[in-house]
């Protein structure tokens, strides 16, 4: 997409405050309860609209979940300008001495913001502290040594948390103070926000949050100035920006495109951030170029669905679900045989009617089984849905290996079936 001539902007955008309450009270129309906040942000103009059983509804903070990774992101970005490190830079040799500096060498920095690092953390559920509350990067190391590499560093795209921890723990040992300091030292009281959720001594997780709360508006405070304050430092799909290319993701995915040093790529020059918790659904999105960004954030409802609804008809783009691709000869694998990760062992074999895929966790002996339907270029559709993996897809990028992409995570192939 061109860059829009402000115009143009303020055309496609309900950014005007008198618009955005009439978008959200239409987009929502009938629907019985819910609390859902709408801020939205077009060059310097800010419009809050908000549904709930009272006004309180739009300064209430909510958890913001998986959003934390964007805090860990910008923090990373600005060691990166300021030249203490760089994006490349191999993290083993950054811990050199350290129990992790063997487990990292050969991982760079982007490599663990993007979430290519190959390492299987699906088993590590919370970063491990010393009593200080730094992370402690020995015990994390010896969890993540625990389970064999899904990949080769850089190979495939796989998200999880340990991307994060590691490059808070990168970040405690550059500057000497614990990554919660940091975070209100270098963008909570710059930007004057409130935090809510945590009192001063409590760590915040550089991956999940924790407890870490913010409202609506002070997000948004956050995230303009993490994403819009040097438009041309972004890549679009055309062009690199100061620190590179956008990451693609190994195969198809509804409404994401790809990665780019922590931040979604969600195509047409959108980056953003999403985070499903039990009653704390957050939705970040931003256009560095055409300087918009906006959260969307409820207790009851998805976020995604919200923002879709209210946003929908002036940013399609955003919400545009594009059809499976055809598969290339990268991506044409044969959908059979076993898959696994720490956490996860996925069947699947041809049986009448279709393929099966079975699933379970190895710590439990409950199976799930759904049969696959084809989407079209090599994607699989479970009927039942399963949440973990609602579609599948076998890749096999760059002849590393064979994995199985549920959208979200990589399983790595244990072997193959033969009928």
């Amino acid at each position: 997409m061109e860059k829009s001539s402000g115009d143009e902007t303020r055309a496609a955008s309900p950014a005007r405050p008198e618009e955005l309450p009439r978008e959200l009270e239409r987009a929502l129309h009938g629907v019985a309860s819910c609390d859902a906040v709408v801020v939205f942000r077009c060059g310097e103009d800010v419009a809050t609209a908000c549904t709930g059983p009272d006004d309180e509804s739009s300064t209430a903070p909510i958890r913001i979940g998986c959003i934390a990774k964007l805090l860990t992101a910008t923090l990373a970005r600005r060691a990166f300008e300021a030249g203490a490190l760089a994006p490349d830079d191999d993290a083993g040799e950054v811990l050199h001495g350290s129990v992790a500096s063997r487990l990292l060498r050969g991982i760079t920095l982007r490599h663990l913001l993007d979430h290519t690092h190959g390492l299987d953390d699906s088993r590590v559920t919370a970063v491990p502290r010393h009593a200080d509350a730094r992370i402690d990067v020995g015990a994390l190391a010896r969890a993540l040594r625990a389970a064999p590499a899904l990949a080769p560093p850089g190979a495939i795209y796989s998200y999880g948390s340990a991307g994060a921890w590691l490059v808070a723990a990168l970040l405690e040992r550059l500057s000497g103070r614990q990554y919660a300091e940091q975070v209100r030292r270098e963008i909570i009281a710059p930007l004057e926000i409130r935090e809510h959720g945590l009192g001063v001594r409590v760590p915040v997780c550089p991956a999940t949050g924790a407890a870490f709360a913010l409202e609506p508006k002070d997000l948004l405070r956050f995230v303009a100035h993490a994403a819009l304050e040097n438009p041309s430092a972004w890549p679009d799909e055309n062009h690199a920006g100061a620190f590179g290319t956008v990451s693609p993701l190994p195969g198809w995915h509804p409404l994401e495109r790809g990665v780019h040093l922590g931040w979604k790529f969600h195509g047409c020059g959108w980056f953003g951030h999403q985070s499903v918790w039990p009653g704390a659904s957050v939705l970040v999105r931003a256009h560095p170029r055409r300087a918009l960004a906006f959260v969307v954030a409820s207790r009851e409802h998805s976020a995604a669905v919200v923002a879709a609804r209210v946003l929908g008809c002036h940013l399609p783009e955003l919400f545009d679900v594009r059809i499976p691709a055809r598969p290339s000869a990268a991506t044409a694998a044969e959908p059979s045989g076993t898959f696994g990760s720490a956490a996860w062992r996925v069947a699947i074999q041809g049986r009448n009617g279709g393929p099966v895929l079975s699933a379970r966790r190895p710590s439990e002996h409950r199976v799930q089984r759904a049969r696959l339907h084809p989407l079209g270029g090599g994607v699989l559709a479970t009927r039942p849905s399963l949440a973990s993996f609602p579609h599948v897809e076998v890749v096999t990028p760059d002849s590393e290996g064979t994995y199985l992409w549920n959208g979200r995570f990589v399983l790595r192939r244990i072997e193959r079936r033969t009928e």
